[in-house]
């Protein structure tokens, strides 16, 4: 199963592609911009991954050109989420969005290891 959302507002674009590649496990690919104009994708797509079987939450974030603050927001959140459910947290990341989350101090919290070399965390 595979489903896709798609965001353009005038130049800044979001893919995001939800997939269950195996039990329990969803994975979240986005492509694009991750800003105030297109995270409610992201967010929907994180939202709609929780169901009663959802054992790992994978985010794909190596097609990710640009994240602000609304991402970090989108982040803690879905750890949040995460950390409440019992559900383990794995996410992959492109250099900005790497870089970002250690500016934040993202890259500390539990459950996130952002990689950007494509590697499962």
């Amino acid at each position: 199963m595979c489903v896709t959302w798609d965001r353009a507002v005038g130049d800044v674009i979001l893919t995001v592609e939800v997939s269950q590649p195996g039990e329990g496990v969803v994975l979240v690919r986005c492509d694009g911009e991750v800003d105030p104009s297109t995270c409610d994708r992201l967010i929907e797509a994180i939202e709609w991954s929780f169901t009663p079987t959802l054992r790992l939450l994978r985010l794909n974030f190596l097609a990710v050109t640009f994240m602000d603050s609304t991402g970090v927001q989108c982040m803690v959140r879905a750890q949040d989420r995460c950390a409440e459910f019992g559900v383990r947290l794995e996410v992959v990341a492109s250099e900005p969005v790497r870089r970002l989350f250690q500016l934040t101090g993202l890259d500390r919290l539990d459950g996130l290891d952002p990689r950007s070399d494509g590697t499962p965390a």
